[in-house]
């Protein structure tokens, strides 16, 4: 199995049920309350245990009753993938990042984050564990978002970690607000070595915007190839409409159609954290010796979907089995596959998604 370093936030994540639609101001009776644990690196972390993969996480997690759990559910998910799970080092004397998920009648969600305190010394965290880390090999690093890192040296001292100087690491960025809003020019040169770039469509927008050099509102088409200019293959995802990706150079792209299953879906918290952590098991495969997009996608896809079927985002991740399952279960109800597509057809149909989403 490959070993993969796992590095983003983490957070105690609270669900709640609302009656009626939520607007500033008002007052809600909450139906449920659901606890469970996620953020970026937590979700990566332990959807791959759970799946088997060795991990080596860097979380952004303090030493506190809310890093407990965080730890706790991590070591559950390590148990059910019979897999290897490196020492967690919290942040000292720090506090966990909490989230409240608010899920109104029509299951439209609203999130709150309540940020941790004491986490900015999480660079410590990082440079002490990435020495510890030179005597084992590495097959993939996922960087997920680093609430503490305002000023990117974190990310940049992760990614001068692993670019060029160990060949064959898989990198796939998965940046959040306080990384993307820098924009490309707070990762000069760094990120055309990075494998694969990875936003939610609303957070590509912004990233592209924050550098200055697309000012203008984006069509989809152009978001994506921005994108792939910028590493060696970039993925766009919509939430429960699916996701796109494209290799560099690519005339065409993979366009990800998604899973029926709206009636089935409980709550889409880590659903894209779900999707990078499911592209880059692929990618690490013996199956996929080629890295092939269109398989990784679909490996994505498939563990995008379990993760709606659940509260929170690193709640009761599947096994191999549990994923087996589920794709036979659902198998009659998909409504399209993984494809990948000529470029006629493939920008053609992201116009169509544009206006479904817009």
């Amino acid at each position: 199995m490959s070993s993969i370093l796992a590095v983003g936030s983490a957070s105690v994540e609270e669900v709640l049920h609302v009656k009626n639609d939520l607007k500033l101001g008002g007052k809600y009776t909450a139906a449920a309350r659901i606890v469970g644990v996620g953020g970026s690196g937590v979700n990566y972390t332990c959807r791959l245990l759970a799946m088997g993969q060795a991990v080596y996480p860097l979380l952004v997690v303090g030493e506190d009753p809310g890093g407990d759990a965080v730890v706790a559910e991590i070591r559950r998910s390590a148990t059910r993938g019979h897999a290897t799970c490196h020492d967690i080092q919290r942040v000292p004397d720090a506090t966990t990042a909490r989230t409240i998920i608010m899920l109104d009648r029509f299951g439209r969600r609203t999130t709150i984050t309540v940020p941790g305190h004491k986490l900015e010394s999480f660079g410590n965290v990082v440079s002490a564990a990435l020495t510890r880390t030179l005597g084992h090999p590495i097959d993939a690093v996922m960087i997920g978002h680093i609430p503490t890192d305002h000023d990117g040296d974190v990310t940049r001292l992760i990614l001068r970690r692993f670019i060029g100087e160990m060949g064959n690491v898989y990198i796939l960025f998965n940046p959040g607000r306080t990384q993307y809003t820098l924009g490309k020019g707070g990762f000069p040169k760094l990120l055309e070595r990075v494998d694969c770039i990875q936003f939610h469509v609303d957070e590509a927008r912004e990233f592209l915007a924050s550098g200055g050099q697309y000012p203008g509102r984006l069509h989809f088409g152009e978001m994506l190839d921005a994108l792939a200019d910028l590493c060696q293959s970039a993925v766009i995802t919509f939430g429960r409409l699916g996701a796109v990706g494209k290799k560099r150079g690519a005339q065409g792209g993979v366009l990800a159609y998604p899973y029926d299953v709206d009636e089935n879906i409980l709550d889409t918290t880590g659903a894209g954290d779900a999707f990078a952590a499911g592209v880059v098991a692929s990618m690490t495969s013996d199956a996929n010796q080629n890295r092939d997009l269109r398989v990784a996608m679909t490996e994505g896809r498939l563990w995008a979907t379990y993760a709606c079927m659940k509260y929170c985002g690193a709640r009761e991740c599947p096994t191999p089995m549990d994923l087996k399952l589920f794709e036979r279960r659902h198998q009659a109800m998909q409504i399209g596959e993984v494809e990948e597509l000529e470029a006629k057809e493939f920008y053609r149909l992201l116009r169509l998604l544009e206006r479904t989403v817009d």
